[in-house]
Formats: structure tokens, C-alpha cells, sequence
């Protein structure tokens, strides 16, 4: 189960100017884990996570930050090899093989088959360049 929610008030992540703006909570059977990002971008990374015993403290969490059961939107789990916190299912290219790419390129599973797609770094917050 994952589920993200845009926050309504943004609140400081550290002492560095990191903001977050969007919370993401993924169950999985080694506990639920919180995604903090600092852009509401549908290919951003997170910034931060944080792990959680069960579902029901990091709902406790998300109540504390000002969401609630109807502010979440609710997505599919990762396909295997994508990562977790990306909403689209996104993996490093030839991870499902062991065989990575270097530099680091990505690829995206657009329903039929995976594409190509860059990262750009801007204010060391990565963006996926989804064309």
C-alpha cells in the first residue's frame, strides 16, 4: 500500500532550508516507511524518510503534519526494481539485471514498455526530464 498527501502547511525539514511540501507512506512487511520531499514535481525524489512500526504510527505522523484520511491519494506499489518513493514506476536502467549504468540513467515504465529518461539536479533536488 502507498499512499502521498501535499501538505498544506510546509514545514522545515533541518537547519539548511529544505522545506516539505509532500509526504508519501509505503507499507511494507519490514514497516511502513514516510517519504518527505521538498517539491510537490510527480518525478521528484524524496529528501528524507523515516520507518515506521506499523501503518497506523505513520498515519499518526501524517495527522501530526495536517493530513488527513481524505487529503491521501492512494497509488499502486512499486514494480519490482523501481524505486519506492517515485509515484511512476522509475528504475535505474539495467537494475533488474544487476548490470547498471553508469552515469546513472533511468528508465520509465510508460504501460507498455520502458523508455529512456534523464535526471536533471537543479538546487540538489533531482528531476526526472520526462519528455
Amino acid at each position: 500500500m502507498r499512499k502521498y498527501a501535499i501538505l498544506k502547511e510546509p514545514f522545515p525539514l533541518n537547519d539548511y532550508g529544505d522545506i516539505c511540501v509532500k509526504i508519501m507512506l509505503h507499507e511494507t512487511k519490514h514497516g511502513t516507511y514516510s517519504y518527505l520531499y521538498t517539491t510537490t514535481d510527480e518525478y521528484g525524489w524524496a529528501k528524507f524518510d523515516n520507518c515506521f512500526e506499523d501503518l497506523a504510527d505513520a498515519e499518526e505522523f501524517g495527522r501530526e503534519c495536517g493530513i488527513y484520511d481524505d487529503d491521501w491519494v492512494h497509488i499502486p506499489d512499486p514494480l519490482e526494481y523501481c524505486s519506492c518513493d517515485q509515484i511512476h514506476p522509475i528504475r535505474r536502467k539495467g537494475r533488474n539485471t544487476g548490470d547498471y549504468q553508469l552515469p546513472s540513467q533511468y528508465e520509465l515504465w510508460n504501460g507498455v514498455e520502458w523508455i529512456d529518461i534523464g535526471v536533471d539536479i537543479e538546487n540538489g533536488r533531482c528531476f526526472m526530464i520526462v519528455e
